[in-house]
This record gives structure tokens, C-alpha cells and sequence, in this order.
């Protein structure tokens, strides 16, 4: 018997003699799990130090996304108010679906699953812990994906140091750390649940148990809550290559075709289980996807659908910024002294030297190792899918051919996976160190010893050849066709030639530390805790630099009323207005704080109509500030004002009444059936239309109709999803309103009778009214929510029963045993 196991015997005897009951289980349960309380302890200690600040000073983000979330704080409380579910929104582009387009979320009553989760989570980080909204918001992200990340590769057969250096690299990569920054939280909270579902298919690979499957339907109605579906997408087709690498090795040694069958479709049924326990979302927000820009057809009566090629690989990522893996400043870091490929950017791409180097050696002495093949082809596939329109051979038949995948844009956000699989395959590589026959380690150990002399000639010829590379910098931005003044080219350059020695002595330490270990001089202890400092040195260095604390009272501030929402608010009849400029709003979406009802905002999924109509009027043109019942127009400056607009008010901003505007609602006196789109939209440029004579319909009412002399309507009462109106017809009328046109959910009635909704003049809205006094009434109850809240209510009565029975079933094994 071994020493060891003649411990354990002693420790056990003990223990039994204890006269304490309830100190029995504590030291066992700290014996079994030492490793994992001290790396995830470890990995939230980093995170409080990382983010200290904003734990311990209060200090907060104020990033213009977090701006733009809260700017619907008042219609979120406006809703509860009127007791209704947010699904309609009316304050920025003249009204759009608010919960199928994912600018706010909700809550039902019968996610009991999704309850007992963040209420699980809201104890210990709110409630027991104590900690910061911050971390609510973000950081427990990073924490879960730490925890999951750590407890696949030991799964793996990693060990505790390599597995933990893993997680760490892939939480503390720069872009994904700087999500919390720019209040990305939704990405993180996606990718967090990665590593569980890899091992939960692999589970079900091997099993197919029920269990297994509800775990894994589970976890991606997880994903679902925060409703990120790109990332949620990019994880599905990790799941799917990492399915695929331990697949071909069933099938190559074991010949299990059927059982690998069997398993894809039980992992099909556990995603439509995820799908169905979030279906009150998912359903919503499909139907969305198919009215707008991202899925609409456009324009009216022809045209593609989905985004359009070259709007959807706008931020691709130029092979040539690989340089930045390297020299994460080399293209200006972000912001304002970026000079890259991309539109704009925030932060670089950067996943760390001491990773980089680490899968450098998995790759040249592990590639035994199963895991590797995996994590090689997710780099790789990763790295090529993201240059988007500059690989257009792997890019281009995806856009076309894979299922929704023409709905996303930003092809770089795929290198999160780039940054996972590099963590993977360091942790493969410290694996691959401390376990590697002498052969390797002596190759190893020369190579070692050659890295370094090079990098300290690199060093060296970096600093005396300072000025000459600042030429050739200079000349690389002018290349680029950026008119940057000298001093300027001067500010961006030091930065990323200190990056490149910082860089250079990084590496240089990590080849030291390496070949002492394999001569024998270090200890691997000293060697693990050495590299994690290191480590931590490469990335927190670079990870801090987007790091903009605000104080909390910043945010408040955002949300001052200013003089010209005071004398707007005194206005008390329904009407938009037009912001010009961004001067004075911190987001296009400031005004919707207030409740202010605008023809503009911000949001990266509008509703294709709606933007045919903007991009083919114009969204000053008199016809369109007409239609839309736009009242005044904010602007920070004079604008050349013609006899339609008056200047009202003169303050922060200057207010102008613009006196050619229609009412919400009223009466066309006619219409004409027009079903070419761009064909309604020259008819409505016109300068001799007037809504009041003719409205453009794509096709004909069910009543003849006649001039509306005479008729009248009064809005009687206006909510964020209904409308209320008494009218008076003088005969059958066409009453139009200044309301997107939505089919996916709104409903007319005339004195409760169900009447048909017309599309008119290309994005509004109207119906006809028989003759006398009615009331019409509008409401937006789509069908696709209730569906999806049925669907869901079952969903978790399953899953909920299903986890019941196991639980039942391992408590009487545990009372078999005579363990309570």
C-alpha cells in the first residue's frame, strides 16, 4: 500500500472519531476539492484585482452602449406602469418592435428554470457576496467562463496549473476582457457557457443519456437569455467541429456509425429543447429578423433579403492586423489614433505573447494529444472566417448558404473562438512541457536558447534604429491615405514600438524560464506561479489601456433635462421630432429617456421598411417630416429655415416648428394602387403630393372609397402598444396614421370588430372607417409571444420534471448508501 493511500486511511479514521457530526463533512469535502476551490478562488481573486476600482470605488463604465440601454430605463418603467409586456417601442424610429429586435428583455412568470438560475446567481453575488452591480452585470461572466474553461480541460486530462492558465488566458484576452468595458456584457454572458457544452456533447457522444440531453437543452436556453444570437451562433458551430473531431475518431477506430448518428440527433433534440424553453424570445425575435434590414426583403415589391454583402463584412479583419497578436498598438490600439482596415475600433486583437508562444509548442511536440486537433482547426477556422471580405473562398458560400448566417455583420467577433483556442492549446502546451521524453526536451531546450539571443539582438537594433522605424510608420499610415500631422504619427508610434520591446522582454523571460525548466534549475512549481505572472503582465498591461472609469455620478448627468426637453414637455399633443446633429445627446436614443418620440435613433436591426423610407426620401425631405408628424426639428445651429419653420426656441438647442406637419392621424381622400416600392417613393418625393388627397396603397380596400370632407378624429387614448380614436365618417373613409406599418402584430378593430390594416404610402398605416361615429382602436398583441409563452410554459414544466425525478432517484441512491 502506498504512502499516500495509508494518509488517506489515517485521515479517514479521524475524521470518524470526530465528536462534532457537523465537522465531518467540511474537511472532506475541502480535501476533495482543494484544487478546484483554489483556482476558482484564484480567478475571482484576479478579477477583483483587475477591476478594483469599480469593486471597491464605485467607479463605473459609462460607454455610449451602456448609454443607449439606459436611455429605456422611463419606457421600461412606462410599461410596468401600464401593466403590459415591452413589445412595441414608439421613441425611436417612429415606433418598432421593442422585444423582438432585443432592445429590452422581460420576464414571464413560467421560466421556472431560467428563475432558479439568476435567482441562484443573485444570492451569491448580490445577496451573500455583496459585490457590485458591476459584477452582476459582467464580471460573473468571465468568473463562469473561468470555472467551465477549467473544468473541461481537466475533464481533459489537463492538469490543475495548465487547465487554470488556460482559463485565465482565455477571460483576460484583450478583446474579450474589454467587452465589460464597452457594455458588451451579452457577449460574454453567451460565450461563457462554450466549455459546459462541448463536454455535455461529448457526454452525449459517449451515452445519450436523458440527463444529459435536458443539461445540454438547458444550457443553451441559458444562452438564449441574454439573447447575443452571433455569439450564440459562433458556439454552435464550435460545438459542431469539436462533434465532428471526436466523431471521425469513432468512426476511423471504433466504426460506431450508428451510435454517431444517434447522438446528432439527440443533440439536435436538446438544442429545439433550449429553443423551446426560451421560446417566448426566440419566436418573437425570428419573426423580427424577417421584417427587418437584416432579413426584409427591400425595397417594396423586389429585391434581396437579408444585409447586403458589403455591409455585413464592413468590420473584417485585414490579414495584415494579425501584426497586432504581436504589437497590439501597431495600428493606433483604437479609438481616435486607430488607423487599421476596419470603420473604427476600440481595442486591438490581442491574446498574449506567453499564449501565442505556448501554442507554438503544442503545435510542434503535441499533436498527439486528441484535444490539439480540435483546438488547431478552431484557430485556424476562426482566424480565416474573420478576415471576411478578405477571404472571401470560406466567407462568401458561408453568407450564402449557411442558415442565418447572412443575418450577422462584424466578421471579427468570431475571434473569441481565436482567443478560446489559443488559450486551449497553451494550456496544451504547459502540458506538453511537463511532460515531454528528453529528445523533445533538448530540441526544445536549443530552441529555447536561440529565441532568446534573437530577441535580445531584436531588442537591441529596435532601440538604435528608433528613429528609422518611425519613418517607415510614418510612411506605412501615409500609405494607408490617413493625413496624420507629423506630431501626431510621432504620439501613435511610441506606443507600438514600446509594445514591440515590452513584446520582445516578454518572450525573452518566458524562453528563460522555459529553458530553465527543462535544464533542471527551476522547480515546475516556481516555473507554474513564474509563468502566471508573466502571463498576467502581458495581457493586464495591454488590457488596461481601454479601461475608462467614470464616477457613478457621470451617468446620472448623461440624463440631465435640458431647457429644450423642459419646453418641449409643455407641449402636451401627440407629435416627433427630428435631432440634427449629435451635438447635446450623448445617443440618438437620448430622447426616448424623456419620452420623446423621434423619427431618428440608433439600433443595428431596424425595420426594413421603415429604412427603404428613410434612405429613399430622406429623412428631411418635407414630405417625409409631413408624414411622420414631426413637429420640430432640434439642431445645435441655425438651419436655413424656409416659410414652414419657425424658430420657437433658442437654448442649449435650438427648437424649430416645423408648420407644414400632419397630425397623427387623418383622412385621404382618395388612394392609388402602386405595388412598385421605388415607384411610391418617387410618387412620394413629389412636390405636388398631399397626403390629405391621395394615399399609396399596394393593394385596393375592401370598400369604395370617398372624400373625407367633413370627417373627423380625435385620439382619445395613446399607450405604447394601443391606440384609441373616436371618428366620425362622413361616408367610407380612408383614415391614415403617422404609425409604422408592422403586420407581425398589430391589430384594428372598428368598435371592437376586427378590420383589415392597409400598408400605405410605403410604411404607414391605414383602414377604412364606415359612415357615424366609431371607435377605432389599435393593439399590438402578436401571436408569435403568446406562442412562444405556451411553448415555453411546457418546456420548463418538462425540463423542471425530468430534473425532479433524477434528483428523487439520486437522493434514494444516497439513503441506500447511508449517506443523508
Amino acid at each position: 500500500m502506498s504512502k499516500s493511500s495509508k494518509r488517506k486511511q489515517i485521515q479517514s479514521k479521524r475524521q470518524m472519531k470526530s465528536p462534532t457530526p457537523k465537522g465531518k463533512p467540511l474537511p472532506a469535502f475541502l480535501t476533495k476539492h482543494s484544487a478546484l476551490i483554489l483556482y476558482v478562488g484564484l480567478l475571482f481573486l484576479l478579477l477583483i484585482v483587475f477591476f478594483h476600482q469599480a469593486i471597491f470605488s464605485g467607479k463605473i463604465f459609462v460607454p455610449p452602449d451602456y448609454v443607449a440601454t439606459r436611455c429605456f430605463d422611463t419606457y421600461r418603467a412606462e410599461a410596468k406602469s401600464e401593466g403590459v409586456f415591452p413589445l412595441w417601442i414608439p421613441y425611436i424610429f417612429s415606433g418598432m418592435p421593442s422585444f423582438g429586435s432585443l432592445i429590452v428583455g422581460g420576464s414571464i412568470p413560467y421560466d421556472g428554470v431560467h428563475k432558479i438560475w439568476i435567482g441562484a446567481q443573485k444570492l451569491l453575488f448580490n445577496g451573500i457576496l455583496r459585490l457590485p452591480a458591476l459584477f452582476w452585470r459582467g464580471l460573473r461572466g468571465y468568473l463562469l467562463f473561468g470555472l467551465f474553461t477549467f473544468l473541461f480541460l481537466r475533464h481533459k486530462g489537463f492538469g490543475d496549473f495548465a487547465a487554470f492558465f488556460a482559463a485565465v488566458s482565455a477571460i483576460f484576452s484583450t478583446h474579450v476582457i474589454a467587452w465589460v468595458m464597452f457594455s458588451h456584457n451579452t457577449k460574454t454572458i453567451s460565450l461563457m457557457w462554450l466549455p459546459l457544452m462541448l463536454w455535455l456533447v461529448e457526454k452525449i457522444l459517449k451515452s445519450r443519456k436523458l440527463l444529459y440531453v435536458v443539461l445540454l437543452g438547458m444550457v443553451c436556453s441559458f444562452q438564449f437569455m441574454p439573447s447575443h444570437y452571433q455569439i450564440i451562433y459562433y458556439t454552435y458551430m464550435t460545438a459542431g467541429i469539436y462533434f465532428l473531431c471526436i466523431a471521425v475518431g469513432k468512426v476511423r477506430d471504433e466504426r460506431q456509425y450508428g451510435n454517431v448518428v444517434r447522438a446528432l440527433a439527440v443533440i439536435a433534440v436538446a438544442i429545439l429543447l433550449g429553443i423551446a424553453l426560451r421560446a417566448w424570445s426566440n419566436f418573437s425575435v425570428y419573426e423580427y429578423s424577417k421584417y427587418s434590414i437584416r432579413g426584409g426583403t427591400a425595397p417594396l415589391g423586389g429585391g434581396t433579403s437579408g444585409l447586403s454583402y458589403d455591409y455585413a463584412t464592413s468590420w473584417s479583419f485585414h490579414p495584415a492586423e494579425m501584426i497586432e497578436l504581436i504589437v497590439p498598438s501597431f495600428f493606433g490600439f483604437g479609438g481616435q489614433s486607430y488607423w487599421g482596415y476596419m470603420p473604427f475600433t476600440d481595442f486591438p486583437i490581442y491574446v498574449g505573447l506567453v499564449p501565442l508562444l505556448l501554442a507554438g509548442i503544442a503545435v510542434a511536440y503535441g499533436r498527439k494529444e486528441k484535444l490539439f486537433w480540435f483546438a488547431a482547426i478552431l484557430s485556424l477556422f476562426s482566424l480565416l472566417l474573420s478576415f471576411g471580405r478578405y477571404f472571401p473562398l470560406l466567407y462568401g458560400p458561408m453568407f450564402r448558404w449557411l442558415p442565418f448566417f447572412d443575418k450577422f455583420r462584424v466578421p471579427s467577433m468570431v475571434l473569441c473562438l481565436f482567443s478560446f483556442s489559443v488559450a486551449l492549446l497553451a494550456g496544451l502546451g504547459i502540458k506538453t512541457l511537463l511532460t515531454m521524453p528528453q529528445p523533445q526536451r533538448k530540441s526544445l531546450t536549443r530552441l529555447a536558447v536561440r529565441g532568446m539571443i534573437a530577441l535580445g539582438v531584436l531588442f537591441v537594433l529596435m532601440v538604435i534604429a528608433r528613429d528609422w522605424l518611425e519613418g517607415i510608420y510614418s510612411a506605412m499610415i501615409a500609405q494607408r491615405g490617413r493625413s496624420i500631422p507629423a506630431l501626431q504619427v510621432g504620439r501613435i508610434f511610441n506606443p507600438a514600438w514600446k509594445d514591440a520591446l515590452r513584446g520582445s522582454a516578454i518572450l525573452f523571460a518566458t524562453l528563460g524560464g522555459i529553458f530553465l525548466l527543462l535544464k533542471g534549475k527551476l522547480s515546475v512549481r516556481l516555473f507554474q506561479w513564474g509563468l502566471l505572472a508573466i502571463l498576467l503582465m502581458d495581457l493586464w498591461s495591454v488590457d488596461h489601456k481601454p479601461m475608462h472609469y467614470r464616477e457613478q455620478v457621470a451617468a446620472t448627468n448623461i440624463f440631465r433635462k435640458p431647457d429644450y426637453v423642459r419646453f418641449l414637455e409643455k407641449d402636451r399633443s401627440k407629435f416627433r421630432i427630428l435631432p440634427l446633429g449629435g451635438q447635446g445627446a450623448p445617443s440618438p436614443n437620448w430622447y426616448a429617456y424623456f419620452r420623446l418620440e423621434s423619427v431618428y435613433g440608433y439600433h443595428p436591426a431596424k425595420l426594413r421598411v421603415y429604412q427603404d423610407m428613410i434612405e429613399g426620401m430622406g429623412i428631411g425631405h418635407p414630405s417625409f417630416l409631413k408624414l411622420l408628424n414631426v413637429k420640430y426639428i432640434l439642431s445645435p445651429k441655425p438651419i436655413s429655415a424656409g416659410p414652414n419653420f419657425q424658430l420657437v426656441f433658442d437654448g442649449t438647442q435650438k427648437v424649430y416648428l416645423n408648420r407644414n406637419m400632419l397630425p397623427r392621424a387623418f383622412f385621404a381622400d382618395s388612394y392609388e394602387l402602386v405595388e412598385d416600392g421605388n415607384l411610391v417613393l418617387e410618387k412620394l418625393k413629389a412636390g405636388d403630393f398631399d397626403p390629405r388627397k391621395v394615399a399609396f396603397l399596394k393593394e385596393p380596400p375592401d370598400a369604395k372609397i370617398v372624400p373625407a370632407s367633413g370627417s373627423e378624429v380625435t385620439i382619445t387614448e395613446y399607450g405604447i402598444q394601443h391606440l384609441t380614436m373616436d371618428v366620425e365618417a362622413v361616408g367610407e373613409n380612408l383614415l391614415v396614421l403617422s404609425e409604422v406599418y408592422y403586420p407581425a402584430g398589430w391589430k384594428a378593430f372598428v368598435d371592437d370588430a376586427p378590420t383589415k390594416i392597409y400598408r400605405t404610402n410605403y410604411a404607414l398605416r391605414s383602414v377604412v372607417v364606415p359612415p357615424g361615429r366609431h371607435t377605432v382602436r389599435f393593439e399590438f398583441a402578436p401571436k408569435s409571444f403568446k406562442l412562444g409563452v405556451a411553448i415555453t410554459a411546457v418546456a420548463h414544466a418538462l425540463t423542471l420534471g425530468v430534473l425532479l425525478v433524477y434528483l428523487i432517484a439520486y437522493l434514494r441512491r444516497r439513503y441506500a448508501k447511508g449517506e443523508r
